[in-house]
């Protein structure tokens, strides 16, 4: 049980995917600050995820295509390349209000990046944003024009999904 706890997401606000060059692969560069890899919950259940407390950094506001500024917020706030499994999360209660706009809010993940699958994991809640809200994942890049080599081509995938939430 978190509620009533501060918790900073997980791939801190990088939507933008801020690259660096990795060094074992000289010709490919990664994302930076990103949730890359797999989670598994091991069938588990977080209660209580709330973003009462959070407040994003300055350097973490993006302004979208559509001229709306915020932040991200999930368990994690961007993820790139990962696989998230086996994980339920109940009593959800994220609110972003208009002094915070948010862009790519939901409970479990911010928004997705790359190539993203997700297996056995449910949401109970409420989530209230301003741009790009969801229940499991509030938005998924499919291309970004500033980076399209890193989302062309890639896969989305949902499986066992479910989502009880009021979502506004």
């Amino acid at each position: 049980d978190i509620s009533n706890r501060y918790w900073k997401p997980i791939g801190y606000n990088n939507k933008y995917l801020t690259e660096y060059r990795d060094l074992v692969n000289e010709t490919e560069t990664k994302p930076a600050r990103v949730f890359m890899g797999i989670f598994d919950g091991n069938n588990k259940t977080i209660k209580g995820l709330t973003n009462s407390g959070y407040k994003a950094s300055g350097g973490s506001f993006v302004t979208n295509q559509g001229n709306i500024t915020g932040y991200l917020y999930g368990l994690f706030s961007a993820t790139y390349k990962a696989t998230i499994k086996n994980l339920n999360m109940t009593d959800v209660n994220i609110v972003i209000d208009t002094d915070n706009d948010s862009h790519g809010v939901g409970a479990i993940v911010g928004v997705v990046r790359g190539s993203f699958k997700m297996d056995n994991c449910s949401v109970k809640g409420n989530i209230k944003g301003t741009d790009g809200i969801g229940g499991a994942v509030g938005y998924v890049y499919l291309v970004d024009s500033n980076h399209p080599d890193l989302d062309r081509g890639k896969t989305v995938e949902f499986n066992d999904v479910s989502v009880e939430a009021d979502i506004y």
